[in-house]
């Protein structure tokens, strides 16, 4: 059974634990609803939890932060404020892709989910669960 890795982890003395705890209940619902369609294509999802032990929190999907898999940057505007621009679609703090600062739905965890595994498998066309 081939194996796709995926790592949750929270930053060492993180700023935000509500933000780190929401994107680890999407990322447990995202695998939840995928993991039994891709156990009949023979591969198994694991997924890590490292608390509290890492400089850098976040989800990684192979080893690659989420943010990379998706190509989402993340910009400093005046002010101090803090925006994220989605490249799927090219929004400021894309409702699709964000409920918050860096906290990610579901629906964006499973597209960077499918990307990585078309990548590493070879297998699917394009993900069109976006509509762009």
């Amino acid at each position: 059974m081939d194996v796709l890795r995926i790592v949750w982890q929270r930053a060492v003395n993180s700023a935000s634990p509500d933000r780190a705890d929401l994107n680890y209940l999407n990322l447990e619902s995202a695998i939840s609803k995928l993991e039994p369609m891709f156990l009949n294509f023979g591969i198994k999802i694991v997924l890590e939890k490292k608390d509290g032990n890492c400089k850098k929190g976040g989800i990684f999907i192979e080893g690659e932060p989420l943010e990379k898999i998706l190509n989402l940057d993340k910009k400093h505007e005046r002010y101090e404020e803090v925006h994220w621009f989605c490249k799927l679609c090219g929004k400021r703090d894309c409702e699709r892709a964000f409920l918050g600062p860096q906290v990610y739905s579901e629906h964006l965890i499973m597209a960077a989910i499918f990307a990585k595994l078309r990548e590493k498998f070879g297998i699917g066309g394009g993900y069109g669960g976006f509509g762009y």
